[in-house]
């Protein structure tokens, strides 16, 4: 299932910041095929960086797929829709995201002109792999370590470094991208339709899943007939607006099963389902496990 994120009105993610007022993300995220194996789609302001600290994931970022294993890394510029999965049971992976406001942003500055603009202004760069095939790039994760030393440790002005070290791995980023002769790491989002379509309807489903969701509302949201909008999603996702709905339902429902003491008829009534019934054959379906399974095997003590 999914992991939670806090999303905004627009789907675009808070992410927990090491302070109020600092917007900086140091974390680690451990995924199991028996539990939570996946991020959903969402986007958010922060530059993002990730280094797969165990086993493998699967990346999609707009359009594109893209594999990782150990010891490689993705960067995801600003507000660029993505989501993740693990492919490897007990897989993991480190990652930072900060705003690029930390970084020099005063729009008419010289530094911001020449080597911040560029990438985050560029609409063709939505990704790029980072793997060891490349100085900068072992660059980026070493400071990538260092910065999760540093926050963990919290020595007075630690903030101060931190601050540092992201200047400097953002020069790291800029100088890659400006030696690159290698596209094949490069991963563009020229399509902004496609992006925010595919944005829209994924933001339709999380406001409207525990009601009855109507394929006519979905294809006059992003100006499609019902037909090419169930294409488009097909081609986008790898899965039909049905399967994601339902997979989205069961998930909510997985979550409430194990961090709630609710009722199974509540559950199932609070993601969209009108008969306990039907609902515990489809998560049985999708997750090889009952609902009963579900809280018995992963919330002791609860009595149904």
């Amino acid at each position: 299932m999914d992991k939670n994120i806090l999303l905004d009105i627009n789907k675009r993610e808070y992410p927990e910041h090491l302070l109020q007022g600092f917007p900086v993300g140091i974390v680690e995220n451990k995924f199991s095929l028996e539990t939570y194996n996946a991020i959903n789609w969402h986007w958010h302001d922060e530059l993002q960086y990730t280094f797969i600290t165990k086993g493998e994931f699967l990346f999609r970022v707009g359009k594109q797929e893209i594999k990782l294993k150990e010891g490689e890394g993705l960067f995801i510029n600003t507000q660029k829709i993505h989501n993740s999965h693990s492919l490897k049971d007990n897989s993991s992976y480190l990652f930072v995201y900060f705003h690029p406001t930390l970084i020099p942003y005063e729009k008419n500055t010289y530094l911001y002109k020449k080597y911040i603009s560029p990438i985050l202004k560029n609409k063709n760069l939505s990704a790029i792999k980072l793997t060891n095939n490349f100085e900068e790039c072992i660059k980026i994760f070493d400071i990538i370590f260092k910065l999760k030393k540093i926050s963990n440790k919290k020595d007075f002005g630690y903030e101060m470094e931190i601050l540092s070290n992201l200047i400097e791995l953002w020069k790291y980023t800029v100088i890659l991208l400006n030696n690159l002769d290698n596209e094949k790491i490069i991963f563009s989002a020229n399509d902004k339709l496609f992006n925010e379509r595919l944005k829209n309807i994924i933001t339709f489903v999380e406001e409207n899943y525990n009601s009855n969701i109507k394929l006519e509302d979905i294809s006059k949201l992003i100006n499609l007939s019902n037909s090419e909008c169930c294409r488009f999603f097909k081609k986008a996702t790898n899965q039909t607006l049905n399967e994601y709905i339902l997979s989205y339902k069961i998930n909510k429902a997985f979550n409430e099963i194990i961090n709630t003491d609710k009722s199974l008829a509540e559950i199932s009534y609070d993601v969209g389902f009108n008969s306990q019934s039907y609902f515990s054959k489809k998560f049985l379906e999708i997750k090889n496990i009952s609902p009963k399974e579900v809280r018995k095997k992963y919330k002791k003590n609860f009595k149904e």
